[in-house]
């Protein structure tokens, strides 16, 4: 990933992962030496593609603010980075809660901004002392809408932009968590309360938070360009990094279309952009037109919904057509069009030479595939139906194949080919709430209804 970025003109790369317990959980203990090791390797590979490796703490969930003692650790695991070669660390306080839980912070401290601002500004002081370059700071509210709060009546952003050293960057997601548009009015507004540019955490192409729970889950693959980002935010940023999805390699043909945007925001097109993106990415594979249909199966996102529009003109079309050559034509190419979908697969299976995009893809390839069959076996029906020879207990065992296959596309949670479900239990984070079946359920319940 890193010679990826370093290749397309990236310049930094934050490592912050929560579920690394030396960043988060066990934030205090002495970083053993196989750990201080891979941390080495990737301060160099940073380095070696001209890349700030930014190493960042999140000690948010059990930190003493008042004690010296604590910012004496913090210090301390800091600038072993430091002394590793990275000048540029960060502290990030979010997803914590939002208030004072120690009673020496308590009594020590007015308010949760208050002793954000006291751990800061002491640890900025100590960190320059060790060579620190530069400290990032994410605040608990990132957003301009937040926890049920809005800008302009948020005490403890106010707090931090009056306290907080002015020389420590203040990280910011846009309007929501997750930001369909970044607008110059939304910058406009954060930057003047905290009293500095804010340094933009864009919460795309990431796609952990389909990932609720097992039970919950219904992951699904951010494939479509950035969009919705005002060309003129760029001037009052003082720094863009985008979160990319949990598959890195999946994450690449977005992040080629964030490069163009940051390279030409007033010139870029996103739709020209991904084409060039995914020409660019995969310009060695044979199969490229079935590459394009998998990533074309995911593209729908909390900045674009829509997906396989065409493929669903074709099933309302289908749906108003009457009886004759023409609705026949309509039935055949469909069909053609579905058989392709059955044997992405198999296609991509064989012969795709990116195999890490592949392993990545594998669960959108196979609810592909279930659509697919499924959309057959409707077609199948449909067609079958009509004629005088298809019987009532044909159409019965025809409809139990349909429902069974059916409950399997519906058990596959991962959601491709027009199947959107994004935003009813994730209002938190600002998303529009998307509920949409893919058009070939719809093709399915027509073509049971046709026979019932």
């Amino acid at each position: 990933m890193m010679r990826f970025l370093g290749e397309n003109k990236f310049n930094v790369y934050v490592y912050a992962a929560k579920d690394d317990p030396h960043i988060r959980s066990n934030w205090r203990r002495t970083y053993p030496r196989e750990y201080l090791r891979r941390i080495q390797e990737l301060i160099n590979a940073a380095s070696r593609s001209s890349l700030d490796f930014v190493f960042t703490l999140n000690p948010g969930l059990d930190i003493v603010y008042s004690s010296k003692g604590e910012m004496r650790l913090l210090v301390e695991r800091l600038g072993t980075m430091i002394d590793s070669g990275c000048g540029w660390v960060g502290v990030f306080l979010d997803d914590i809660g939002t208030e004072l839980v120690h009673p020496a912070d308590r009594a020590g401290f007015s308010s949760l901004a208050a002793a954000h601002v006291s751990l800061l500004n002491g640890a900025l002081d100590e960190l320059r002392k060790r060579g620190a370059t530069r400290l990032s700071f994410c605040p608990t509210y990132y957003a301009n809408a937040y926890l049920g709060k809005e800008i302009r009546e948020n005490d403890y952003l106010d707090d931090i932009g009056n306290g907080l050293d002015h020389e420590i960057d203040i990280l910011w997601t846009g309007r929501h968590v997750v930001s369909t548009t970044i607008t110059e009015a939304d910058v406009e507004q954060f930057e003047g309360v905290i009293r500095r540019k804010p340094f933009l955490w864009d919460n795309y192409p990431v796609n952990d938070f389909y990932r609720p729970g097992a039970k919950k889950d219904r992951p699904r693959m951010n494939m479509g360009p950035f969009r919705g980002r005002a060309p003129g935010i760029l001037e009052h940023l003082a720094g863009y990094v985008s979160n990319p999805m949990i598959e890195p390699e999946a994450s690449k043909i977005p992040l080629l279309t964030l490069a163009d945007y940051l390279q030409d925001p007033s010139g870029y097109s996103p739709e020209r952009s991904h084409e060039r993106a995914v020409m660019r990415f995969l310009s060695d594979e044979k199969n490229l037109e079935s590459i394009r249909l998998m990533i074309g199966s995911s593209m729908a996102n909390p900045l674009d919904p829509n997906e396989v529009a065409d493929l669903a003109e074709e099933v309302r079309r289908l749906a108003k057509a009457k009886n004759g050559p023409a609705r026949e034509k309509m039935l055949e190419d469909l069909g053609t069009e579905l058989e392709t979908y059955l044997g992405l697969r198999r296609v991509l299976s064989a012969s795709m030479k990116n195999r890490k995009l592949l392993s990545e893809f594998r669960p959108v390839l196979e609810k592909i595939h279930e659509l697919a069959k499924l959309g057959l076996s409707c077609l199948d029906l449909e067609r079958r139906s009509r004629t005088d020879i298809f019987s009532t207990e044909e159409a019965r065992r025809s409809r139990a194949k349909i429902r069974a296959e059916l409950k399997k596309v519906h058990r596959n949670r991962t959601q491709a080919l027009g199947e959107v479900a994004f935003g009813k239990d994730l209002s938190d984070l600002g998303l529009p709430v998307v509920e949409r079946e893919s058009p070939i359920i719809e093709l399915c319940h027509r073509a049971i209804g046709s026979v019932a």
